[in-house]
Formats: structure tokens, C-alpha cells, sequence
């Protein structure tokens, strides 16, 4: 999942807003619950579905997601609609429409409009394994082609930059960034497994100058900073292969729900591996040294971790042992209805097939490599970046400044933990490494920076889209970040 973490000088006010973005647009609760939120008579159910309403209704809600970490918190108003279509001759389609407008405190801002669409050109066929699937010509598979368009003017003002290189120091400077840029892809699939894209983006940077005394032009010259005199506009175009895999161990066993004895759990493991390999090329449009080449490349391996209970358990079977009543009390809550208090004897606390959520594992990994030619330069301003989230919403070393490490090359590893705890709170552990250079050789094991740390996650149907984490290894004591997910 892509994130945005904040740095936070009141831990108080960022679990408030986690707990607010906590709501996402599964829920169908309805505005006209709020008329009731000041009425005496009503409960805290009625004001907390009044909240959720108020961030996820169908069509049009609040937001406090979409701009880049250092500009404050955000809030804005997001519309959203997608529709699924069917043609005369039986040829699916459909049709998704975003819009979102957002500004913050600082005076940051941004409007975004994007557009999905999923043309009719498949018509339903079966595979040579007798599958159901969507055919377009030779291909017959799972997903369909599919379109993607997206329109974007924001102003941040409040980007960080410590200089370029692994050894930069820890003095935060700071420079504004006007940012206009449209974009088209299409993804094609191949198989159900193999995804080619590729796509075209017009992309317009402005780095106005400011009088602030830490400021990039008034600390920086354009050897420092390559690109701080002048930003041309770039045609950004790209082509990738994504690769999507996955495994289920999960033994095959036909256990009668009235089944009372025996094992009680068979294991249930979902393995997904979702990889790409992307080329892209940025032409500065007027011919300067700007232009250059980057490759991408990304690692996302998922392990679901998760057990099917083959016999039923009632209270009565749970006994007055405190370790066996909070067992059962943990297994509840990972497979059952949930926390609820029973007392019936004879109420269910686990019932046959039900599945056990006890977490993911996530290792995720990336490489991005700059190439510029003879004479040429990489814009700082689009040169990769580590620690924290960076513009685009990529988490990495979150116990260091958003933007910490900068320069032509990165790589970085992250093996995250993430359980349910009480819907819809769950907990995360995590450890990262990685680092920045000039070139690929310059990016070894020994040199990575590290840190790890713990935190809250924030879920709705099983997807987190909240977190609030502590980290350490960045040398200055513990960090204490949250983020949000991205929504474009």
C-alpha cells in the first residue's frame, strides 16, 4: 500500500485525525445523520456514524489525504463515482471518475481530477483450462486493458532538501515547488499474471524563490543544486512489465459444522508477489542539459498468515483458566464475531470455517537508477529520495526527515508486520535499510543507513489506510510520524 507520513509536534492531535481518517468509503452511512449529532437523545453511535458519513458517502466526502508530507495537516472534498456497464453484444465496461481539492494551513494546495476507464473491446470467452475469462483477440484473461488518466496543479511550500549524497548534513533547508502535470497509461495484461504498461506525462515544475533565510536559493548555487537557476518543463514518458503471482497453502478438509472435537485449526497461507521493471525518460522540452533516464525497479512479497477452525468452540468449553479464557478471548477477535461479551454457555466463540486473520507480513523493496548524458544534469527537485515519505508518497526509513537522503541513485528494503488488534486498530512492527549515491556501485550493504520501530495501524475492510508509528536508528532519539493513504 502508497503512503504519506507527517511529522508531528502533537501526538495527541495526529491520533485525532488518524482516527478520523480511519473511516474509508466502504461504509454507507448518510449525512442526515448529523442533524441528530447535537440531539441529546441520540448516542455515540448515531455521532460516530454521523463522522463517518461526513468522510466516506458515496459520491462526495472530506478528505485529509493527498499532499506531500512537511505542509501540514490537510483538508479538502473528494468526489468520487464508478460505474460498470454491460453492451448489447455482452462486452463489459466501466467508468471511474475522482476529483479532489485540498489545502492546508501553510498555504499549500492541490486540485486533482482522474479518470479510470476499462473500454469495451473484451467479450466474455472461456480459457484453454475451460476458466472463465475476458478475450481480446489472442489474450484471455482475468483483468482487461485498461486506461488511466490524471490532472494535476498544486503548490507546496514546504519541501525539504539536506543537500545531495549519503553523507549530507542533517541541516533542513527548505524551497517551494509549483507543480502542473497531466498524465495518460494503459496498462495491458498479457496473462493473468504478466502486465504490460506504458504511458506519457506532460510535467511543469516552478521553484519560486523566498526570502527565508534556510531557504534552497539562498543557501544553495546551481552547482549544489543542479536545476535551482532554472526548470524546464518535461515530457515524461514510460514503459514497465508488472508480474502478479500467487500461492495458497491451505490443506483441503471437509469438516461438518457440527464438528465438536479433533483439530481445532488448519493453516491457511496466502502467498502474493507483485514485481515491475520500468524504464522511463525524462525530455526536457527545451532542449537543455536537463534530460536523462532512470530505470525502477520494485519488489512488493506478501505472506497472509492465517488458519480455518475444523471444530466449533462454545463458552462452556473455555473453562475458568485465565491463559485458556484469553486464548480464546485473542482468537475471537481473529476469527470470530469479534470482542463481544458473551455469557450463554452455550454461545459460539468459534464456529467451523471461519477464517483466522493473525496478519501480513510485507517485504517490499526498490531501486531507481539515474542516467544523464555527457554534459547533462539530474534536477535535484526529481532526483529520488529517502527517509520518511517522499513527494510521491513513498514510504522509506521513516525513522529519519521526510527527504533525508537525496542524489541520482537509491535503494532501500522493508519487511513490515501488521496484525489486527480490536477492528478497526491493529499493530505494526517494522525494519528498514537502505541508502543514496552518485551510481549503483556506490549503494552497498555496509554503508545502509537502518531503523526500526512499532506503531498503530488503522483499517477498514481489512485494508489499512491510517498509520501512527515510533522509529529509531536515525541517532536522534525516537520519531514519532503517522501517515495516510494515497488516493491517487
Amino acid at each position: 500500500m502508497n503512503r504519506s507520513p507527517r511529522r508531528i509536534a502533537n501526538p495527541a492531535f495526529a491520533v485525532a485525525l488518524l482516527l478520523v481518517s480511519s473511516i474509508a468509503p466502504a461504509h454507507s452511512q448518510s449525512k442526515g445523520m448529523c442533524l441528530q449529532f447535537f440531539d441529546q437523545q441520540s448516542g455515540i453511535h448515531t455521532r460516530v456514524e454521523c463522522l463517518e458519513a461526513l468522510f466516506s458517502e458515496p459520491k462526495w466526502h472530506f478528505t485529509l489525504s493527498s499532499l506531500p508530507p512537511g505542509n501540514g495537516p490537510a483538508l479538502g472534498g473528494m468526489f468520487e463515482s464508478e460505474d460498470d456497464y454491460k453492451t448489447a453484444s455482452g462486452k463489459l465496461w466501466s467508468a471511474g471518475f475522482k476529483a479532489e481539492a485540498i489545502g492546508s494551513a501553510n498555504r499549500s494546495w492541490a486540485a486533482i481530477g482522474a479518470a479510470d476507464i476499462v473500454p469495451p473491446l473484451y467479450k466474455p470467452d472461456h480459457d484453454n483450462a475451460g476458466n472463465t475469462c475476458q478475450r481480446l483477440g489472442k489474450f484471455c484473461t482475468q483483468t482487461q486493458l485498461s486506461l488511466h488518466f490524471l490532472a494535476t496543479r498544486r503548490t507546496l511550500q514546504t519541501i525539504s532538501f539536506y543537500g545531495l549524497g549519503p553523507s549530507s548534513p542533517a541541516t533542513k533547508h527548505t524551497f517551494v515547488e509549483n507543480d502542473t502535470f497531466g498524465t495518460a497509461s494503459a496498462q495491458l495484461p498479457l496473462t493473468n499474471y504478466l502486465v504490460a504498461e506504458g504511458g506519457v506525462e506532460v510535467r511543469g515544475v516552478g521553484l519560486p524563490p523566498t526570502s527565508d533565510p534556510l531557504s534552497v536559493n539562498n543557501n544553495f548555487t546551481n552547482t549544489t543544486a543542479p536545476g535551482l537557476l532554472s526548470q524546464p518543463d518535461f515530457v515524461h514518458s514510460h514503459v514497465a512489465v508488472l508480474t502478479t503471482a500467487s500461492a495458497l497453502s491451505n490443506p483441503v478438509t471437509n469438516d461438518s459444522p457440527l464438528n465438536h472435537k479433533g483439530p481445532l485449526m488448519k493453516r491457511h497461507l496466502q502467498f502474493t508477489f507483485a514485481n515491475s521493471g520500468e524504464y522511463q525518460w525524462y525530455a526536457a522540452t527545451n532542449g537543455s542539459s536537463d534530460s536523462f533516464e532512470q530505470l525502477v525497479a520494485t519488489g512488493d512479497e506478501t505472506l497472509d498468515l492465517g488458519s480455518n477452525v475444523r471444530h466449533f468452540v462454545q463458552v462452556g468449553d473455555i473453562g475458568k483458566n485465565l491463559a485458556r479464557r484469553l486464548f480464546f478471548y485473542m482468537l475471537q477477535g481473529a476469527c470470530g464475531d469479534g470482542h463481544k461479551l458473551l455469557t450463554d454457555p452455550k454461545a459460539y466463540v468459534l464456529k467451523v470455517t471461519q477464517q483466522c486473520d493473525y496478519g501480513k507480513i510485507e517485504l517490499r523493496s526498490q531501486l531507481k537508477s539515474s542516467f544523464a548524458g555527457d554534459g547533462s544534469v539530474i534536477p535535484f527537485y526529481l532526483e529520488p529520495t529517502l527517509g520518511g515519505s517522499d513527494i510521491d508518497s513513498e514510504v522509506s526509513l521513516r525513522g529519519f526527515p521526510d527527504y533525508r537522503f537525496r542524489d541520482r541513485d537509491s535503494f532501500f528494503l522493508q519487511s513490515d508486520y501488521s496484525v489486527p488488534v480490536y477492528d478497526p486498530v491493529g499493530l505494526l512492527l517494522f525494519y528498514e535499510a537502505g541508502n543514496v549515491g552518485p551510481n549503483v556501485s556506490s549503494l552497498s550493504f555496509r554503508h545502509f543507513r537502518q531503523d526500526a520501530g512499532l506503531g498503530a495501524t488503522f483499517s477498514v475492510l481489512h485494508n489499512v489506510i491510517a498509520q501512527i508509528y515510533m522509529a529509531w536508528g536515525a541517532g536522534h532519539g525516537p520519531a514519532l510520524n503517522y501517515n495516510f493513504s494515497k488516493l491517487f
